[in-house]
């Protein structure tokens, strides 16, 4: 047993893991959810060696809308909960998985979230990943997105090896997300990438288009090699004309959705290697 000391400071507290020999693995399975959501969302820290999500998991820091008493003032504007993760060697967020059968809820993919929820004012969280390699698949996503009137937060990914996204589940796509939701008012966040190698496949996306009234965010990824490869296998998506089968393109994106004339974000890759190709794509637009 290894004891960790804590130190309550005003507003946070600080962890001194100095006296830890090894950490253990870390896994959700079977649609287990740790969360901390709410009007004023708290914090989870992950501490592991090997650190697994999957089987429709979830790990939620959400900001929530904030139901005030008649009579009472309105609360100030909450800050954003805090996904805080550190592996030793691997962390694997993978999995949209099927109801159960007899089923018991909806298709529900494997989710890191610090979203700002509709009517919530308060701002988006942060999501922070160290690990040697993080892996993110089969419909999985790590999401700082707002649904509401306050701005996305921020997805922080510091990766000592390789970064890999890598395709879709149940028609949902992979990978990183910070957008702002066309019903929001607010801008859309930030995602910051260093790693050994950046890949990205099969239909899986990385995005902070603005779809909203406020503005797309920006993407920046700093990796000794940058891969965009290719689509999705096939996949039926319903629209109003009937079922339509087309691929999914692997895509990294910031771009303004509907109406122009706001401001767009910035994508900026920093890399000895840039390879996109096989109908991946990789767009800034406003």
């Amino acid at each position: 047993v290894n004891i960790v000391d804590v130190s309550q400071g005003s507003n946070s507290g600080s962890y001194d893991y100095s006296e830890v020999e090894a950490f253990a693995d870390i896994s959700l399975m079977g649609r287990s959810t740790l969360e901390v959501s709410g009007g004023n969302p708290g914090r989870v820290l992950l501490r592991g060696d090997n650190i697994n999500l999957s089987e429709s998991s979830a790990v939620l820091a959400e900001t929530l809308a904030e139901t005030v008493p008649v009579l009472q003032p309105a609360p100030s504007p909450a800050q954003g909960g805090l996904i805080d993760i550190f592996s030793v060697d691997t962390v694997q967020v993978s999995d949209f998985a099927e109801p159960p059968n007899p089923p018991t809820g909806p298709n529900f993919h494997t989710y890191l979230s610090v979203d700002v929820a509709p009517e919530a004012t308060g701002s988006g969280g942060e999501i922070k990943v160290q690990s040697n390699s993080l892996t993110v698949d089969n419909g999985a996503q790590l999401g700082a997105n707002t649904f509401g009137a306050g701005d996305a937060g921020v997805l922080e990914l510091s990766i000592n090896e390789t970064l890999s996204l890598d395709g879709i589940g149940v028609g949902v796509s992979s990978g990183l997300f910070a957008v702002a939701d066309a019903l929001s008012v607010a801008d859309a966040g930030t995602i910051n990438v260093q790693a050994g190698q950046f890949l990205a496949r099969g239909g899986a996306v990385v995005a902070t288009n603005s779809s909203g009234q406020g503005t797309s965010g920006s993407i920046t990824i700093d990796a000794d090699r940058v891969s965009l490869l290719g689509t999705s296998e096939p996949v039926t998506i319903p629209t109003p004309a009937g079922p339509q089968t087309s691929v999914v393109p692997t895509l990294v994106e910031s771009a303004i959705i509907g109406t122009p004339g706001r401001q767009g974000g910035d994508v900026t890759v920093t890399a000895n290697e840039v390879l996109v190709t096989d109908g991946a794509k990789l767009i800034n637009s406003t």
